[in-house]
């Protein structure tokens, strides 16, 4: 699960990554497009038998952009489907096959004598009680500590999992 979760951000940073370059070369697209049709209509306001042959603007921009635009709505669409997947309660399927990997993984440590050191997650998080944060009083007589609301592990003694 953790490493689905890692290749999901890795390829979301390319995505973010991809999409900063892209814009910014639709944009250049789309204001030579405007540059070139005002020098056209410069150039025929002058009346100069001379004719622009333009490559940027009128129908030639779409086929430029087109391009950039479609990977662009391919991109947007990839962070919509993380949106909504991101929004969806886990199935029952992956409930399930996420407790059978914790109870995997808690036999694996017991076996190997290091399940003193395993918690689970809730109860990690009832122990350190890190959301719940209280403010400090200031006040000029003496200096105020912020009270630890959780024991740190001894490093002596302590066994490393695989």
């Amino acid at each position: 699960m953790i490493h689905k979760c890692r290749v999901a951000a890795v390829a979301r940073a390319r995505r973010i990554e991809l999409q900063r370059i892209l814009l910014p070369h639709l944009k250049d697209l789309q204001a030579e497009a405007k540059f070139e049709s005002s020098l056209a209509a410069a150039v025929m306001k002058n009346d100069d038998r001379r004719l622009l042959e333009r490559c940027f603007s009128g129908p030639h921009l779409n086929a430029w952009s087109a391009p950039l635009t479609s990977r662009l709505a391919l991109i947007q669409a990839a962070f919509e489907r993380d949106a909504c997947t991101a929004g969806a309660p886990a199935s029952a399927e992956g409930r399930a096959a996420r407790e059978g990997r914790e109870q995997d993984a808690r036999a694996r440590v017991s076996a190997e004598g290091c399940s003193h050191m395993v918690l689970p997650l809730a109860e990690f998080i009832k122990t350190t009680n890190r959301s719940k944060k209280k403010k400090k009083k200031h006040s000029t007589s003496k200096p105020v500590s912020a009270p630890h609301s959780y024991t740190p592990i001894p490093s002596r003694n302590v066994k490393v999992c695989a």
